[in-house]
């Protein structure tokens, strides 16, 4: 049974907001940390371009600088969009977490009182069949 969100779950702390922040920051994370990375390779290669034609350094070396640039650039994208990934599902992880233990805890407490009133049930019926004898 999920729990309602209410005003007061959300001043409890029952019902948590910061994963569907986290969502956002993902994706804004995700976008700036592309731009970043973008404009980090862009400046290697003019970089390498502009140091190489100062050295008069062979086209064949410019060309296996920028080859590396870009290989190094793929590689970084893909471990860092990996990595911020995992980071954020750690965190969704966590209010995931503790979203289920409140619905069990909410279970338990329904089940405690269903219990007890079954408990006050059967002693009502008990004396009540002691009064009668």
């Amino acid at each position: 049974m999920a729990r309602r969100r209410t005003f007061g779950n959300f001043f409890t702390f029952r019902w948590m907001i910061t994963p569907g922040i986290i969502r956002i920051f993902y994706v804004i994370g995700l976008i700036l940390d592309n731009l970043l990375l973008l404009a980090a390779t862009i400046g290697g290669i003019a970089a390498m371009i502009i140091i190489g034609r100062d050295l008069e350094l062979d086209t064949l070396i410019i060309v296996g600088s920028i080859v590396g640039i870009l290989v190094l650039s793929l590689i970084t994208f893909i471990i860092m969009n990996l990595l911020w990934r995992m980071f954020c599902e750690q965190i969704i992880l966590f209010f995931s977490l503790h979203e289920m233990l409140s619905t069990i805890e909410g279970d338990v407490r329904e089940r405690i009182k269903e219990r007890k009133r079954k408990e006050k049930e059967e002693k009502e019926e008990e004396v009540a069949s002691s009064d009668e004898e």
